[in-house]
């Protein structure tokens, strides 16, 4: 599930930035899952999505939480009560 959110987030984000016209040169997502021991399903998602980019950071905010409303595995999170809370970083180019 952890590798279908990463993959959703790359894809949507890649969408929702050309749509925006945002250029980058580069782009990183690293999620974590965590479950408690015995459990067996996960029960939060953290992460950061690291962007390459001379765009402000409040724009590439605005197209990471345009992405993760978009992304449907990300639904799929959000309807079995499990949170994402995925964070931008804007890295020079």
């Amino acid at each position: 599930m952890l590798l279908s959110l990463t993959g959703c987030i790359t894809t949507i984000f890649h969408i929702v930035a050309n749509k925006r016209k945002l250029a980058f040169e580069g782009f990183t997502v690293s999620l974590k899952a965590e479950r408690v021991r015995g459990v067996s399903t996960i029960q939060r998602v953290h992460g950061t999505v690291e962007v390459r980019t001379n765009a402000p950071q409040e724009e590439v905010d605005t197209i990471l939480r345009l992405t993760v409303k978009t992304c449907p595995v990300g639904a799929l999170f959000d309807r079995a009560h499990i949170p994402v809370e995925v964070t931008a970083q804007v890295m020079p180019p």
